[in-house]
């Protein structure tokens, strides 16, 4: 959406202008956030700038925050908490959404 802002999240989230991957979901283990860590671990030679930011709050930000520091690349990830008024952010990363759980089949 070409009228949105994205400069402003990226201020506020302090990520400047490099490629970011991005979550935005609860932090549990099912979002598989963990899963987008280990990717971002993979990219970070090729990708020099590259960053990580899940959009959320949740009981798995301790091991997820852990993780990045076992996987050389706690100053790539970023937890910026919750989205407040129903804004689904996306200041121009790549969104992705690792779940676990498969999606639910129509009416189902």
């Amino acid at each position: 959406n070409p009228s949105r802002d994205t400069g402003a999240l990226r201020r506020r989230w302090g990520v400047g202008e490099g490629p970011i991957i991005l979550t935005v979901a609860r932090l549990v283990p099912h979002k598989g956030q963990d899963m987008g860590i280990r990717a971002l671990s993979m990219l970070a030679r090729d990708i020099p700038d590259l960053r990580y930011l899940m959009v959320g709050e949740g009981h798995d930000e301790m091991r997820v925050r852990e993780m990045a520091r076992g996987l050389g690349v706690p100053g790539r990830v970023g937890v910026v908490g919750p989205e407040r008024g129903g804004r689904r952010p996306g200041a121009d990363g790549k969104r992705v959404w690792p779940g676990r759980r498969p999606a639910p089949r129509d009416g189902g």
